[in-house]
């Protein structure tokens, strides 16, 4: 599968503070799974998440990695592949800022 693209938009506005970071910017995954796409296509909007682990800790591989805390905190989580070990793959990020200049954050 194609790796996922994570953008994010420098002085982002027009959505929720709560889904801007301190600052100013907002992440936004664009995803080619199959099931993602689904489900956001079935919603007809996009699905606001959380990353997999609390901040500063690893990323987690796959679903048997995410601490069980975080698991507990969430509204709820998707019974999709959970059985599945196969390593996901990381995002490549990008920054776009203001003007259109962009910046490789992650490859």
């Amino acid at each position: 599968a194609t790796r996922p693209t994570t953008l994010i938009l420098d002085k982002a506005s027009g959505v929720t503070d709560a889904l801007i970071a301190e600052d100013g910017s907002l992440g936004v995954r664009i995803t080619k799974d199959p099931f993602c796409r689904k489900l956001i296509h079935q919603l007809n909007r996009p699905v606001v998440s959380t990353s997999a682990n609390f901040s500063g800790e690893k990323t987690p591989r796959h679903f048997g990695e995410i601490d069980p805390k975080l698991i507990e905190q969430v509204d709820y989580v998707v019974k999709h592949r959970q059985e599945d070990r196969k390593p996901a793959s990381s995002s490549v990020i990008m920054k776009i800022g203001s003007g259109g200049k962009f910046k490789l954050i992650r490859k």
